[in-house]
Protein backbone atom coordinates (compact mmCIF):
# COMPACT_ATOMS: atom_id res chain seq x y z
CA UNK A 1 0.00 0.00 0.00
CA UNK A 2 3.13 2.55 -1.10
CA UNK A 3 1.82 6.23 -0.85
CA UNK A 4 0.84 8.35 -4.29
CA UNK A 5 4.82 10.24 -3.18
CA UNK A 6 8.00 8.12 -1.75
CA UNK A 7 11.13 9.43 -0.95
CA UNK A 8 12.72 8.42 -3.70
CA UNK A 9 10.25 9.66 -6.53
CA UNK A 10 10.02 13.22 -4.81
CA UNK A 11 14.28 13.35 -4.77
CA UNK A 12 13.96 12.03 -8.14
CA UNK A 13 11.89 14.90 -9.20
CA UNK A 14 14.23 17.00 -7.57
CA UNK A 15 17.56 16.16 -9.52
CA UNK A 16 15.26 15.59 -12.84
CA UNK A 17 14.50 20.06 -12.12
CA UNK A 18 17.90 20.61 -11.43
CA UNK A 19 18.88 18.93 -15.11
CA UNK A 20 16.52 20.17 -17.11
CA UNK A 21 17.07 23.75 -15.66
CA UNK A 22 20.94 24.39 -16.11
CA UNK A 23 22.77 27.80 -15.06
CA UNK A 24 22.70 30.30 -17.29
CA UNK A 25 25.84 30.47 -19.55
CA UNK A 26 27.40 33.80 -20.06
CA UNK A 27 30.93 34.98 -21.70
CA UNK A 28 33.18 37.03 -19.24
CA UNK A 29 36.08 37.09 -17.45
CA UNK A 30 38.68 34.43 -18.80
CA UNK A 31 36.99 32.99 -21.92
CA UNK A 32 35.95 36.68 -22.74
CA UNK A 33 40.19 37.12 -22.87
CA UNK A 34 39.98 34.07 -24.68
CA UNK A 35 38.23 34.94 -27.34
CA UNK A 36 39.26 38.37 -27.73
CA UNK A 37 43.02 36.84 -28.48
CA UNK A 38 41.73 34.16 -30.68
CA UNK A 39 39.38 35.73 -32.40
CA UNK A 40 42.00 37.76 -34.81
CA UNK A 41 43.30 34.62 -35.95
CA UNK A 42 39.92 32.69 -37.14
CA UNK A 43 38.82 31.73 -40.42
CA UNK A 44 36.78 34.69 -41.80
CA UNK A 45 33.34 33.46 -40.93
CA UNK A 46 34.12 32.91 -37.01
CA UNK A 47 36.53 36.24 -36.69
CA UNK A 48 33.14 38.19 -37.40
CA UNK A 49 31.13 36.38 -34.67
CA UNK A 50 34.21 37.07 -32.08
CA UNK A 51 34.75 40.32 -32.97
CA UNK A 52 31.12 40.95 -32.42
CA UNK A 53 30.35 39.46 -29.14
CA UNK A 54 27.94 41.91 -28.05
CA UNK A 55 25.53 40.94 -31.08
CA UNK A 56 26.43 37.52 -31.85
CA UNK A 57 26.77 36.34 -28.11
CA UNK A 58 23.44 34.34 -28.30
CA UNK A 59 24.69 32.59 -31.05
CA UNK A 60 28.09 31.67 -29.60
CA UNK A 61 26.52 30.74 -26.64
CA UNK A 62 24.27 28.21 -28.38
CA UNK A 63 27.33 26.50 -30.08
CA UNK A 64 29.33 26.52 -26.95
CA UNK A 65 26.32 25.33 -24.94
CA UNK A 66 25.50 22.42 -26.98
CA UNK A 67 29.31 20.60 -26.79
CA UNK A 68 29.72 19.34 -22.78
CA UNK A 69 33.58 20.62 -22.89
CA UNK A 70 32.68 24.06 -24.38
CA UNK A 71 29.84 24.38 -22.24
CA UNK A 72 31.83 23.72 -19.20
CA UNK A 73 33.22 27.25 -19.88
CA UNK A 74 30.69 29.28 -20.24
CA UNK A 75 28.41 28.30 -17.30
CA UNK A 76 28.61 26.57 -13.60
CA UNK A 77 28.23 22.54 -14.27
CA UNK A 78 25.63 20.43 -12.25
CA UNK A 79 26.11 16.46 -12.24
CA UNK A 80 24.66 14.44 -10.06
CA UNK A 81 27.24 11.29 -8.94
CA UNK A 82 25.55 9.49 -5.98
CA UNK A 83 21.96 8.80 -5.17
CA UNK A 84 21.08 6.66 -2.25
CA UNK A 85 17.55 5.54 -0.86
CA UNK A 86 16.04 2.15 0.69
CA UNK A 87 17.92 -1.07 2.03
CA UNK A 88 15.56 -3.47 0.63
CA UNK A 89 13.09 -4.50 -2.14
CA UNK A 90 9.83 -4.95 -0.26
CA UNK A 91 10.71 -2.07 2.13
CA UNK A 92 9.60 1.75 1.63
CA UNK A 93 12.75 4.09 2.54
CA UNK A 94 12.00 6.59 5.03
CA UNK A 95 14.54 8.94 3.17
CA UNK A 96 16.90 8.75 -0.04
CA UNK A 97 19.51 11.15 -0.48
CA UNK A 98 21.45 12.43 -3.94
CA UNK A 99 24.95 13.76 -4.36
CA UNK A 100 25.28 16.44 -6.90
CA UNK A 101 28.53 17.78 -7.71
CA UNK A 102 28.48 21.60 -9.22
CA UNK A 103 31.83 23.43 -10.98
CA UNK A 104 30.99 26.87 -10.06
CA UNK A 105 31.54 29.64 -12.67
CA UNK A 106 34.07 32.51 -11.83
CA UNK A 107 31.39 35.74 -10.53
CA UNK A 108 29.15 33.21 -8.71
CA UNK A 109 29.87 31.36 -5.44
CA UNK A 110 28.81 28.76 -2.98
CA UNK A 111 25.96 30.82 -1.91
CA UNK A 112 24.41 31.79 -5.17
CA UNK A 113 24.51 28.39 -6.17
CA UNK A 114 23.04 27.31 -3.15
CA UNK A 115 20.43 29.85 -3.61
CA UNK A 116 19.43 28.76 -7.00
CA UNK A 117 19.82 25.19 -6.34
CA UNK A 118 16.68 25.66 -3.94
CA UNK A 119 14.60 28.17 -6.27
CA UNK A 120 14.91 25.26 -8.73
CA UNK A 121 13.89 22.40 -6.68
CA UNK A 122 10.97 24.39 -5.14
CA UNK A 123 10.21 21.73 -2.69
CA UNK A 124 10.72 22.34 1.15
CA UNK A 125 10.46 18.76 1.80
CA UNK A 126 14.39 18.14 0.04
CA UNK A 127 16.83 19.59 1.99
CA UNK A 128 19.64 20.77 0.47
CA UNK A 129 23.40 21.30 2.51
CA UNK A 130 27.06 21.78 1.20
CA UNK A 131 29.07 18.34 1.14
CA UNK A 132 32.24 19.00 2.55
CA UNK A 133 33.69 22.20 2.41
CA UNK A 134 32.21 24.00 -0.76
CA UNK A 135 34.82 26.24 -2.36
CA UNK A 136 35.01 29.20 -4.25
CA UNK A 137 35.98 29.79 -7.50
CA UNK A 138 39.42 30.74 -7.78
CA UNK A 139 40.71 34.18 -8.61
CA UNK A 140 40.82 35.05 -12.34
CA UNK A 141 44.69 35.77 -12.65
CA UNK A 142 46.22 39.04 -15.02
CA UNK A 143 46.82 38.31 -18.32
CA UNK A 144 48.33 41.59 -18.83
CA UNK A 145 51.36 41.55 -16.18
CA UNK A 146 54.62 40.72 -16.71
CA UNK A 147 54.02 37.34 -14.94
CA UNK A 148 51.97 36.29 -18.10
CA UNK A 149 54.25 37.73 -20.11
CA UNK A 150 56.81 35.94 -19.20
CA UNK A 151 54.81 32.75 -19.62
CA UNK A 152 53.79 33.56 -23.09
CA UNK A 153 57.45 34.25 -23.94
CA UNK A 154 58.41 30.84 -22.82
CA UNK A 155 55.30 29.39 -25.15
CA UNK A 156 56.75 31.49 -28.62
CA UNK A 157 60.32 30.28 -28.05
CA UNK A 158 59.21 26.39 -27.83
CA UNK A 159 56.03 26.60 -29.61
CA UNK A 160 56.74 29.52 -32.10
CA UNK A 161 53.29 28.99 -34.41
CA UNK A 162 51.10 28.85 -31.03
CA UNK A 163 48.41 31.46 -30.24
CA UNK A 164 48.85 32.21 -26.50
CA UNK A 165 45.41 33.45 -24.27
CA UNK A 166 44.24 33.03 -21.60
CA UNK A 167 41.55 30.08 -20.69
CA UNK A 168 39.62 28.88 -17.69
CA UNK A 169 40.19 25.67 -16.16
CA UNK A 170 37.48 23.82 -15.86
CA UNK A 171 38.73 21.07 -12.88
CA UNK A 172 39.76 21.38 -9.96
CA UNK A 173 43.99 21.99 -9.06
CA UNK A 174 46.41 22.39 -6.40
CA UNK A 175 46.89 25.87 -7.81
CA UNK A 176 44.53 26.99 -6.06
CA UNK A 177 46.30 26.71 -2.21
CA UNK A 178 48.26 29.23 -4.05
CA UNK A 179 46.01 32.34 -4.32
CA UNK A 180 46.63 33.69 -1.08
CA UNK A 181 50.73 33.79 -2.19
CA UNK A 182 49.83 35.87 -5.44
CA UNK A 183 47.56 36.67 -7.62
CA UNK A 184 49.73 35.23 -10.54
CA UNK A 185 48.71 31.50 -10.32
CA UNK A 186 48.56 29.67 -13.32
CA UNK A 187 47.36 26.66 -14.87
CA UNK A 188 49.62 25.83 -17.74
CA UNK A 189 50.55 22.08 -18.99
CA UNK A 190 53.30 22.73 -22.44
CA UNK A 191 52.01 19.35 -24.14
CA UNK A 192 49.73 19.19 -27.60
CA UNK A 193 46.50 17.59 -26.50
CA UNK A 194 44.64 16.08 -28.95
CA UNK A 195 40.51 15.39 -28.20
CA UNK A 196 41.82 11.59 -27.99
CA UNK A 197 44.68 12.80 -25.11
CA UNK A 198 41.51 14.62 -22.95
CA UNK A 199 39.52 11.13 -23.20
CA UNK A 200 42.50 9.66 -21.40
CA UNK A 201 42.77 11.73 -18.41
CA UNK A 202 42.63 9.44 -15.52
CA UNK A 203 42.32 6.82 -17.50
CA UNK A 204 43.60 3.62 -19.66
CA UNK A 205 46.53 4.61 -21.71
CA UNK A 206 46.86 7.98 -20.85
CA UNK A 207 50.87 8.95 -21.77
CA UNK A 208 52.82 11.94 -22.95
CA UNK A 209 54.99 11.35 -26.58
CA UNK A 210 58.48 11.53 -26.13
CA UNK A 211 59.05 14.48 -28.31
CA UNK A 212 56.53 16.51 -26.79
CA UNK A 213 58.30 15.67 -22.70
CA UNK A 214 61.08 17.08 -24.20
CA UNK A 215 59.68 19.77 -25.19
CA UNK A 216 58.00 20.37 -21.95
CA UNK A 217 60.88 20.27 -20.06
CA UNK A 218 62.87 22.92 -22.32
CA UNK A 219 59.57 25.16 -21.87
CA UNK A 220 60.04 25.28 -17.75
CA UNK A 221 63.76 25.61 -18.43
CA UNK A 222 62.55 28.59 -20.30
CA UNK A 223 59.54 30.32 -17.98
CA UNK A 224 61.97 29.49 -14.52
CA UNK A 225 64.35 31.58 -16.77
CA UNK A 226 62.46 34.43 -17.95
CA UNK A 227 60.74 34.76 -14.35
CA UNK A 228 64.16 35.61 -12.73
CA UNK A 229 64.93 37.71 -14.99
CA UNK A 230 68.05 35.88 -16.51
CA UNK A 231 68.53 37.38 -19.84
CA UNK A 232 69.59 34.21 -21.57
CA UNK A 233 66.03 33.58 -23.92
Amino acid sequence: MPPDETAIGRLSRAVDRLERDPFPATIGGAELALFRAVGPEMAWPLRILFANLWLFEPLVLRRLTASPPTAASVRTTLAPTLIQGGIKQNVLPASARAVVNLRILPGETVESVLKRVRKVIADSAVQVSIVGQGEDPSPVSPSDGPAFKALAGAIRQIYPSAVVAPFLVVGATDARHYTNLTPNVYRFAPLPLTPADLDRFHGVDERIAVPDYLRAVRWYAQAIRRLAGDGRR
